[in-house]
C-alpha cells in the first residue's frame, strides 16, 4: 500500500515537472501499441521522464543498500564494543576484589604476630 501510494507521488511530481505529458505519454502507450507511428513530445519526454525514473529507482536502491551494510557493519562493532566494555569492568572488579582478599589475609595474620 505504501510503495503503491510511493510510486503515484513520484509519478505525479515527474508528471507535474514535465507539464502533464508523462501520463500523456502513458495513456499512448496503453492506446496503441508501437505500430511504426513516430513520437510525439509528449512520447519522447515520457521516455525520457521514465528513463530518469529508473536510473533514480536503481540509485536509491544502491544507497539503501550500502546504508544497509554500514548498519550493519557499525551496529557489530558496536555490541563487539559493548561486550569488550563489560568484560574490562568484569576483570577490574576481579582485580579489586583479589587485591582487597590479600590485603585482609595478609593483615589478619601480622596482627596476630604483633599482638
Amino acid at each position: 500500500m505504501f510503495i503503491t501510494a510511493a510510486l503515484f507521488a513520484v509519478l505525479w511530481i515527474f508528471d507535474t515537472m514535465f507539464n502533464g505529458l508523462l501520463l500523456e505519454f502513458f495513456a499512448m502507450l496503453l492506446r496503441r501499441p508501437f505500430r511504426g507511428e513516430t513520437l510525439s513530445r509528449g512520447g519522447m519526454l515520457g521516455y525520457g521522464a521514465l528513463g530518469v525514473l529508473i536510473i533514480s529507482s536503481v540509485g536509491v536502491i544502491a544507497a539503501y543498500r550500502t546504508y544497509a551494510a554500514q548498519h550493519s557493519l557499525f551496529t557489530d562493532a558496536k555490541n563487539e564494543a559493548d561486550r569488550a566494555s563489560m568484560l574490562a569492568q568484569t576483570e577490574a572488579q576481579r582485580k579489586s576484589d583479589l587485591i582487597t582478599y590479600l590485603a585482609h589475609d595478609l593483615k589478619t595474620p601480622l596482627a596476630s604476630v604483633v599482638a
